[in-house]
């Protein structure tokens, strides 16, 4: 309606019906956009010129060419600055008193990796570097998605799709591989917002980009909730330590309007949203945009993706299939290796799968011989830092091959935030999961550079972990603290074990679902700590 209402004003008093009817009905199928941050071409061309470009043309009401700011690029606050805008100031841990500073009370608009200045501007060439250096690891996080198995408990599943923190399941996280939205979400924050605000939960969605962000999100969300629709909040699940269904709760803190460990399911009321004077929408409500006479009109929808039309309607198979083709659009295959490692007079455990004649291959999967899945699981202390960060894992494949860098993002708030809910995780020491995708090429080519007679899984994964380096870095930039594996550090110079990130390698074998299905997974196998003491503090 507000659209309307602008195209009603803009158009007031002009000669011309046509034209003026014209904007009133793009008025009424104006939506918000998204920016896909997944497509190929950012990987080239990096933060999209229409996001960032100080001014944009557009056609006004009397049919000419302007050039007007573009309300993308930034949003400009009121004066003066509203007092809950406070200045965020990072004592950087162990660096002699060094500082990052976010200076939110005397910023007068948004900014996107700002220097740490009262008047600094956007520095677009960090956001295109982080954008395109991180961008396949982001893809691949999306892709994983989508390998989600036939669980018998949709509700867990959910649970570990929609958080970074599993309610349902503590203990995942340390012990598992997790595939969660939320975590490729926090990834885009911090990539473009740096120590901006986009970076920084409390202002985020001033930033004009934020909502493009979210509305790509939705959109992702949308296609994995029709790969999965029977994957939900639903009422709650059942809790395998009690044996009893429990309910999803709010975390201790609560919300707004919510109290501490108040009951969140399927009818639970989302505030602020109303969908009429006296009703709020419910996460019901919201569930699923096909064209069905039980699902409730959104009014907007997505363009297909490979075939995938969120508004249609589908079998069981052809969703099964369709799941193959997202993995496949987000660079998710199963590329059989054969590696010149397995030509010598040994062959790599990894790769030879003689384990398949005797391991459980799960019911309607089509295991793929030679071949092996490889991902790091990584758990973060939420509020280590007093501030949004970043883990970042760097490896080089081989000596003629570039450096890849993969990471996991922590989108936290500070001390001084008015959060009671982050107050509350942060005094429970609460932790944030992620995964990273280590691809079995790069895996095969680590595996090239060394000749081991008589080869383990064991030894090889203690190979290809030696290749590891990580990184603890604030939103800034600042290097907290790093580590290189199988280089443990002096005991007085490891990083404090409460904020000492967990980080797992994994293996499991793959097959195909049926002859068209997705990729499946299994027999995980844990390969252990890759960073065991050697977190050093600082740079």
């Amino acid at each position: 309606m507000a659209a309307v209402k602008i195209a009603a004003q803009l158009t007031k008093g002009a000669t011309d019906a046509a034209k003026a009817k014209k904007w009133t009905e793009a008025a009424k199928q104006l939506r918000w956009p998204y920016w896909d941050w997944t497509d190929p071409v950012v990987l080239t061309d990096g933060f999209p010129l229409v996001i960032k470009s100080p001014t944009v043309p557009i056609v006004s009401a009397a049919g000419t060419t302007e050039t007007v700011p573009n309300p993308l690029a930034f949003y400009k606050f009121p004066s003066p600055m509203d007092g809950e805008f406070k200045d965020v100031l990072v004592n950087v841990p162990y660096s002699n008193g060094v500082t990052q500073k976010s200076f939110f009370s005397q910023w007068t608009r948004t900014y996107r990796w700002p220097g740490e200045t009262a008047t600094p501007t956007d520095d677009y060439d960090k956001v295109d570097a982080y954008l395109k250096r991180l961008w396949v690891d982001v893809r691949a996080k999306v892709a994983h998605l989508f390998t989600y198995e036939n669980e018998t408990d949709p509700s867990k599943c959910w649970d570990e799709f929609s958080n970074t923190t599993v309610q349902s399941d503590p203990s995942k996280g340390a012990s598992s591989v997790s595939k969660s939205l939320e975590a490729v979400h926090n990834s885009i924050h911090i990539i473009i917002g740096g120590a901006g605000h986009l970076g920084q939960n409390d202002f985020a969605s001033f930033d004009p980009v934020f909502w493009l962000h979210h509305a790509n999100n939705d959109r992702i969300y949308a296609l994995w909730e029709y790969c999965y629709p029977n994957y939900w909040v639903g009422a709650g699940y059942n809790n395998k330590n009690t044996g009893k269904f429990t309910y999803f709760t709010q975390p201790t803190g609560g919300t707004f309007y919510q109290l501490d460990h108040s009951r969140v399911d399927q009818a639970t009321d989302m505030l602020p949203f109303r969908k009429a004077r006296d009703a709020y929408w419910t996460p019901q409500d919201v569930r699923s945009l096909e064209n069905r006479p039980d699902v409730l009109p959104k009014y907007y929808s997505y363009p297909p993706v490979d075939g995938l039309d969120v508004t249609a309607s589908a079998t069981d198979a052809q969703r099964l299939k369709l799941r193959a083709r997202m993995q496949a659009h987000f660079g998710l295959h199963a590329t059989v290796v054969e590696s010149s490692y397995r030509t010598l007079t040994h062959s790599s455990p990894f790769f030879a799968n003689t384990i398949l004649d005797t391991l459980h291959v799960p019911s309607g999967v089509n295991a793929i011989s030679n071949y092996r899945h490889f991902l790091v699981s990584v758990t973060l202390n939420e509020h280590a830092f007093n501030d949004s960060y970043t883990f970042e894992l760097v490896y080089r494949p081989s000596t003629e091959e570039a450096e890849v860098s993969t990471h996991v993002a922590v989108l936290s708030r500070p001390k001084s935030t008015r959060c009671a809910a982050c107050h509350g995780r942060a005094a429970v020491g609460n932790t944030v999961r992620g995964m990273i995708h280590i691809p079995s090429s790069h895996v095969a080519s680590l595996l090239d550079d060394f000749l081991i007679e008589d080869t383990t899984e064991d030894t090889e994964a203690d190979v290809i972990k030696s290749a590891f380096s990580g990184k603890l870095i604030g939103r800034g930039g600042h290097v907290f603290a790093t580590a290189r594996a199988g280089q443990p550090v002096h005991e007085a110079d490891r990083l404090d074990e409460c904020i000492t990130p967990t980080v797992k390698f994994f293996s499991a074998y793959g097959g195909l679902c049926g002859d068209e299905g997705p990729l499946s997974f299994f027999g995980w196998q844990d390969h252990r700590e890759v960073f065991e003491g050697c977190w050093k503090k600082g740079a």
